[in-house]
Parts: structure tokens; sequence; C-alpha cells
């Protein structure tokens, strides 16, 4: 528990190991009731009292009320335990926590803290699910029951998050144990009443699909087109996380239904061009928000159609670049593109002097000056003699301001150190100094990456300690601090799991699985400037119209200047 200057420590348990091989408990678990409190300024501890601290337990709830830590519920090695304490670090000092109207006993609860309430909900006792819970009022010691009427059903493990006014529950396991939920409910404990979080649009096309496209606004998640087992898909919608409501977008002048296209937010319209739906395609559409509608991206001067490929926004131009078409039996991988400027609805071609080879696969990402171009794959061979698919490890940076005149030389080679492994499906991010690729495969699949540097056109390895298991087709967002990695698969393994990346101190975290979307690749990922929204993909047998949010946790660095 963060106070907003001491992190506390409280309960939990000392397994068998520790127990029989370094303490000599001689029980199965040693459950516990005393904690301590850690200063970073200082670096140093201090105990928290035992005097009047609740029973030993873990698998608590526990909030941090202004400036009080409250703990409630869990499990000793007899069962669940109610009850619990009020800590002031303070004074060191333990008050009980009133019994009379409390929920039942329970461990795994969710609690929030209100401002003046710890609202407690769910868990588990006597192998059960719960779907009940209460309201404490801290200043008056006094319980006030959580209505049931509209309430999720029964979960133990949910996750939940305060938003200033509602409490919202998601996910958890139900009442058995592989029953995993991917829904949940919004709380007013005000006026004590339930409402559902938001679910997707009824609309004539199916919502499940994998390879859609999705970009955020700044204010909404708009996800489009993609694929699912029977059709190519024309149809979209968009996300208000504040509102948690769907707004489904206009098919009237939407582009054809497609797969393999690229999607990038202007700032006012989202431009989808490129893709495959049967035949692969040149043309595109442009979205308008405040409008609510759609308009044609003009084909004079166009791309030659493609899929597979990459777009990127520069702050006045879409670039596209590279991916492959299709020449007979054998695809054709390019290595040109197009700058599409909307403001005036036309399109130049991207020189190609200096460019990389041929590609498709690959990543590309907007550095605020130049783009860089990495990886992927072309192929060469025959149907006679055979197909070869040649994974690369080459890239390049492109600078539109370089690019004037037809003897202009607006790419630059990336380097290529030996020790980087070529691949495409990977993914890649800037982070405002470097660009990050992670995964993919090269005839393997992998679970190593690489940070390159342009401003001095070096790469340096990842650290393989905690990164997540191997995967392709996952999905990265950068969130300003850490690079999330979620979903993907590793052949018919499909991946549900993720990790955080911190480049600052070339680390890996966890993300934690509880409440999580169900494994899947091809899916959609944002990041919201709080959370990373996942939405739709493929299990391998089954496709996803499911909408999930991740908040990382906040991470505190202190820094002691040598």
């Amino acid at each position: 528990m963060w106070t907003g200057s001491e992190m506390i420590v409280w309960g939990g348990f000392y397994s068998e190991e520790v127990c029989d091989n370094v303490l000599g408990c001689g029980t199965d678990d040693y459950v516990l009731n005393d904690g301590g409190r850690y200063n970073p300024v200082t670096d140093t501890w201090n105990s928290v009292s035992a005097t009047g601290a609740p029973a030993a337990r873990y698998r608590a709830a526990a909030v941090w009320a202004n400036t009080r830590m409250i703990v409630w519920g869990g499990s000793d090695e007899g069962g669940v335990v109610g009850g619990g304490g009020r800590y002031d670090p303070s004074a060191n000092t333990w008050a009980s926590v009133s019994t009379v109207g409390a929920p039942a006993a329970r461990m795994d609860p969710t609690a929030v803290w209100t401002g003046s309430r710890m609202v407690v909900w769910g868990g588990e006792a006597a192998d059960a699910a719960l779907g009940t819970g209460g309201r404490y009022d801290p200043s008056a010691n006094t319980w006030t029951g959580v209505s049931t009427t509209g309430a999720p059903a029964a979960r133990r493990n949910p996750t939940s998050v305060w938003t200033g006014s509602r409490m919202l529950v998601w996910g958890g396991r139900g009442q058995a144990e592989n029953e995993y939920l991917g829904e949940g409910g919004r709380y007013d404990p005000t006026n004590n009443v339930w409402s559902a979080l938001s679910a997707m649009p009824a609309y004539s096309e199916p919502w499940p699909r994998r390879s859609a496209t999705a970009v955020w606004t700044g204010i909404e998640m708009i996800i489009w087109g993609g694929e699912d087992d029977s059709q190519y898909l024309r149809s979209g919608a968009r996300f208000n996380p504040a509102a948690n409501a769907w707004t489904v977008l206009p098919i009237t002048n939407a582009p054809a239904a497609r797969t393999d296209h690229t999607a990038v937010w202007t700032g006012t319209e989202m431009l989808v061009w490129g893709g495959f739906n049967g035949r692969v395609l040149g043309n595109g559409a442009r979205y308008h928000v405040a409008q609510d509608s759609w308009s044609a991206i003009a084909t004079n001067a166009s791309p030659t159609a493609r899929r597979a490929h990459t777009a990127v926004w520069t702050g006045d131009e879409m670039l596209v670049w590279g991916g492959y078409t299709r020449g007979g039996k054998l695809n054709i991988f390019l290595g040109t593109g197009g700058r599409y400027e909307p403001g005036h609805d036309r399109w130049s071609p991207i020189g190609t002097n200096g460019a990389p080879v041929s590609r498709a696969g690959h990543t590309a990402v907007w550095t605020g000056n130049e783009m860089i171009v990495w990886g992927g794959y072309s192929e060469t061979g025959s149907i006679l003699s055979g197909v070869v698919t040649n994974y690369l490890d080459s890239g390049a940076r492109y600078r539109p301001d370089l690019d004037l005149l037809p003897l202009s030389r607006p790419w630059t080679a990336t380097s290529t150190p030996r020790t980087i492994a070529p691949r495409r499906a990977h993914t890649a991010v800037w982070t405002g100094a470097e660009m990050i690729v992670w995964g993919g495969e090269d005839g393997s699949v992998l679970n190593t990456g690489y940070r390159y540097r342009p401003d001095a056109n070096t790469w340096s390895a990842i650290s393989l300690s905690g990164a997540p298991s191997a995967r392709q087709d996952h999905t990265a967002v950068w969130t300003g601090m850490h690079m999330l990695i979620w979903g993907g698969r590793m052949g018919a393994t499909i991946r549900g799991s993720g990790a955080r990346y911190n480049p600052t101190f070339n680390t890996w975290g966890h993300i934690t699985t509880s409440g999580a979307p169900s494994a899947r690749y091809d899916h959609s990922a944002v990041w919201t400037d709080k959370e990373m929204l996942v939405w739709g993909g493929c299990s391998g047998t089954s496709y996803y119209d499911t909408l999930k949010g991740y908040t990382p946790p906040v991470i505190l660095y202190l820094y002691i200047k040598p």
C-alpha cells in the first residue's frame, strides 16, 4: 500500500518450503499478521505495530483511505476470515473494523476507496464464488449493503477500479474453477445501483473478427475492417471509455470490405487504405469523426495496390510503403510507396534512392522527422523450383523533407549488426528516442528484441531476463514509460499473456492475467494515455468481439545522485 510517502507491507504467508527448510515452522503454511513501512527517501524500514492488529491472513482486500490503511477479509489456513483493521501509520496504531452489518467472510474480494467509503465486492467462500458486497464508512465504523439487483455474476478474483463516481468490476473466475469471465458491471455507491458494462452494438455484420485496424483519437478507439472465418468485413465502431459506449460507423461511402489494410489517425480523420478481399486493393477512404461520414481517398497517382504494407502519419501526410501484390501465382514484393496529403486529397510517390529492398510483414514507426522501416520478408524462386522465404534484418530511415527532387537521396540505411536476428510478424514502438522491436519469427518463433537509436545508428539487445514467451502476431503499445506486449501465438499455442518492458532499466515486469482477455492473436490494441485497450482477434478456432482494458501499475523510481 502506498501512503503518499511510505509503502506499507502487511500480512501474507510463508510458503511450505520456507517453513520447512528455513524457519522450521512445521506447518504447511505460516500465516502472518505483521508488516513494515518503507520510506524510499531515507531508504529505511519501520515496523508496523502488532498491538490490536487483525488476525493473521492472506488474500485479503486492502485500500488506502486518505490517512489509514483498511484491511478486510482474507484467509487463514482454517478457511476464510471476516473482520479487519484500520492502520494509522502516523501513530503506528490499529483500530478494529466493525463486523455489524459486514458482508460474509471471504477471500479474494476486490475493493476500491471512493474518497469516503471502502466498497468490497465478490470473492470466494466455501469453494463458491460470491456476488455480494458491502460499503464501509471508517469515520462512523459502519457497514451498509451493496445491492445485488443488476450486479454482475458471482466471481472470484475480479478486477476493479474507481473512476471518481463508479466502481468498475471486470473479469475474474466464476463458480467453476476454469470458468473465466469476460464481462462486468458499473456500481454507483451513492445511489446503490448497478449498470452493465457496454457490449458491442447490434449490426448486420458479425463483430467477432481478426486483423481489424484500430486507432486512438484522444477520446475514442475506432476499429474497422478485418475478417472472420467466412467473410471480409467493412464495418466498424467507436468506443468511448469515459462513456462506456459504442457507436457504429456508417456504411454509406465506407471502403469495400478488407483485411491486411492499414489505418492512421490524422487528428480529425481515420485514413484506411489498401488490403485484400479476394483481390489486392489500391484504394481507401477517410472517416470524418465530427461528421460521422466517409469520403473516398483519391486514386490518381496512388501507390500500386498492396497488402501487408505499413502506414504512418507524419502530422501532414500518410506515408504508405512496402507490402506485396499478386503476379500470376506468385507474390510480388514491393519497395515503393506513396505520400497522401488529406488536406489536398492528393498522392505523390516516395523516392526510391537508397530505399531498402522490397518486403512485406515489416514494421514502420514515425520519429517526428523520419519513418524507420525494419525487418519483414520477401520471397524468391518460382513455382517450378520452389518458393524460398527470405527473412530480413535490414531497414532504412526515410526523410520526407529530403524527398524533393528526382536525384534526392531521402533514405539512409540502418546499421545491421550480425547479432540481430531477421524476422517478420514482430512489433515495433517508438519511445521518443529509440525504436524497440520485439518477437516475430524467422522460421522459428522468437522472444528476443532490440533497441535502435537513429541518432547514433546503433543497436542494443533487450534483456531476456523475465521476457515474455516467444510469439508472433501479438501487439505492442508504448505508454511513455513501458512497452506493453500482449497476446500472439507460437504455432498452435495461442498466448493469453504479456509483459511490460522498461528501456530505462532494461528490465521486464509482469502483466497480470487476472481478468485478462482470453488468449488470442491478430487482435487490435491502442494506448489511451491511461490504459491499453485490447479488442477482437482469433484463438485459432474462434473470433472475438470483446474489449478489455489494462492499466499498468504506477511505479515510482527513486534516483539517488552519485
